[in-house]
């Protein structure tokens, strides 16, 4: 075994040693009460890894006070596996959780953890999934993944249009939908779309729609 091998090897081995202390009673000072389960953790971790976590423990908040954190719209596995990273930088079952740890790794400003699971949902996109993915970018802020989004949305016009879920982007996200609109516009003017003639009808006039709404609520 040769230098770069062996130093390998004594970092897994310190990660694991550091996995081993989430959830571990004994040396923990704060613990967090999900779905009536606990997990045990060490504040100085969680300091230093999250703006968040430094925030909650540094200030005379009464999750300081009392060493407790109590959690209402995180389940436990989700919550876990957001630890999990905190201490060694990795998740178990992304394929399961992605869509939960993004929205955990943007409360708790983890950014690696977004990158991660923002990788995960770009691979993932599919007529089925694209408008909930949309969804998501929109609510946590996630370009990377929006314009993935969006992208396919234009490229795949003919399938999405009829769709249910494609109405529902105007309904709750009316920005993402006008970023959809201004991006078929856009190429509209340096090439011809592959998007079919009734699609392109369909979002102009969703497009006027949305903006008479927008006149109506600012009168």
């Amino acid at each position: 075994m040769d230098t770069t091998e062996k130093e390998t090897l004594i970092k897994l081995q310190a990660l694991d040693q550091f996995e081993a202390l989430l959830n571990n009673k004994e040396f923990s000072d704060v613990k967090f009460v999900v779905e009536g389960k606990t997990i045990y953790a060490n504040k100085v971790i969680l300091i230093s890894r999250s703006s968040v976590f430094s925030a909650m423990f540094r200030n005379p908040m009464k999750e300081a006070q009392e060493s407790a954190v109590e959690i209402t719209d995180i389940e436990y596995n989700v919550m876990l596996e957001t630890l999990r990273f905190v201490y060694v930088a990795k998740v178990n079952e992304i394929e399961k959780f992605s869509k939960s740890l993004l929205a955990t790794a943007d409360k708790y400003d983890l950014g690696g953890l977004k990158e991660i699971c923002t990788d995960h949902l770009c691979t993932k996109i599919s007529v089925e999934s694209v408008v909930e993915y949309l969804s998501l970018a929109d609510l946590h802020n996630v370009r990377q993944l929006k314009e993935k989004a969006i992208k396919f949305i234009i490229d795949n016009g003919n399938a999405m249009v009829n769709r249910p879920e494609f109405d529902s982007i105007v309904d709750l996200h009316k920005g993402a939908f006008l970023e959809v609109v201004r991006a078929v516009l856009a190429r509209e003017k340096i090439e011809d779309s592959r998007s079919s003639k009734s699609y392109k009808k369909k979002l102009h006039q969703t497009y006027r729609h949305v903006l008479l709404q927008s006149l109506k609520q600012n009168v």
